[in-house]
């Protein structure tokens, strides 16, 4: 089992967590580690990422070097992943969001990317969007369930979990959408 909370060691850039994971700018980056109000849970454990002006700019928070999760294959039955998230600002109506198992962490698994995905995306051109459970097999080839939210200030848990015939996604721990096969 692997579980982080994010709340030691290093902040910006390099390791965080108690695992190490790394933080590494995708362009211009700016990782912050916001100091929680004295009356809220709501932020401890919490990195900030804010990108530059760039089309592609972003981070990503990887264990390892690359992408081995996927290299060995689909995950098995029982694996459940989920991601407490809130984007803050004009970023909902122009960014893009995700976070799952990808298999090269330093590009976005956009509709068009040669990537294998398994996770959580939003897609934004100047409009707010939903998130959507996506299972990608590379380039233009993959299946996504509409989770029902907009990806916007408000904080959620998006999520999936490996069933044995497939990928159920989830929403604040409760199954949305059938389950992709």
């Amino acid at each position: 089992d692997i579980w982080e909370d994010f709340e030691s060691n290093g902040t910006g850039t390099g390791l965080v967590g108690k695992y190490g994971w790394a933080i590494g700018p995708i362009g211009t980056i700016t990782v912050s580690r916001p100091a929680p109000p004295n009356d809220s849970w709501d932020t401890v454990g919490v990195i900030r990422m804010s990108s530059g002006a760039g089309a592609t700019d972003g981070g990503s928070i990887r264990l390892g070097s690359g992408g081995a999760a996927l290299a060995l294959g689909p995950p098995p039955a029982g694996v459940q992943f989920a991601v407490r998230v809130s984007n803050s600002g004009a970023v909902t109506t122009n960014n893009t969001t995700w976070f799952g198992l990808v298999s090269l962490p330093v590009l976005a698994p956009t509709t068009a990317a040669a990537l294998s995905f398994i996770g959580i995306r939003s897609l934004s051109a100047g409009s707010t969007v939903n998130y959507f459970g996506v299972v990608k097999n590379g380039a233009a080839s993959e299946t996504t369930r509409d989770l029902g939210v907009l990806a916007n200030v408000t904080w959620r848990v998006p999520g999936f979990r490996v069933t044995a015939t497939g990928i159920q996604f989830q929403l604040d721990g409760v199954d949305v959408g059938t389950e992709v096969t």
